[in-house]
């Protein structure tokens, strides 16, 4: 059965220009004007405001996440150190150039992160560097080849060290902004 009402008896009026409509209508008969909201019309478009509010709060955990990546560096390199000393003990000489390079990394590490919640920029800058040079340096005098896990165990730190610290540039852009 129709649910509309007896004809002459609108039950609204159109928004665009006054006609009666009933209530089965989907556009107005008179001007055309959409009457029925489709479900994804009813989401709001997102302003400049909330836009900027989801970048920084997207751009800030990923930030974040580097901050936590400086201080696994850190435990791994104090980790690292320690297997190192117990490993090479038929070896001084590389215990006495490896093990200090991990120890002082792990250390350097742990400060940068620290350092971290004031400038996240420079903090993040530094750990960079002090990451390439430290695996250079350890690459160097190890003597050890270069295997797809010793990839994987470069690339991912600096892959998140990277990103980090693209992220901290475009959070301090937004915020001076």
């Amino acid at each position: 059965m129709d649910s509309q009402p007896p004809f002459g008896q609108f039950s609204a009026v159109c928004p665009g220009c006054g006609a009666g409509i009933y209530p089965s209508d989907e556009v107005c008969p008179k001007c055309g004007h959409p009457l029925k909201v489709m479900e994804h019309d009813h989401q709001a478009p997102m302003n400049d405001d909330a836009w900027t509010q989801a970048t920084i709060k997207s751009l800030s955990l990923t930030v974040l996440r580097t901050v936590y990546a400086l201080y696994s560096l850190a435990g791994a390199f104090f980790v690292f150190s320690g297997a190192e000393y117990y490993a090479d003990r038929d070896d001084p000489s590389l215990r006495s150039r490896v093990f200090p390079v991990l120890l002082g990394s792990g250390f350097v590490f742990l400060l940068i992160a620290l350092f971290s919640r004031k400038k996240r920029v420079v903090a993040f800058v530094i750990g960079t560097l002090a990451f390439i040079a430290s695996v250079i340096f350890l690459y160097i005098y190890s003597g050890k080849g270069v295997d797809l896990v010793g990839i994987l165990l470069v690339g991912i730190p600096l892959y998140v060290l990277v990103t980090g610290l693209s992220a901290a540039v475009k959070l301090e852009k937004l915020k001076k902004d």
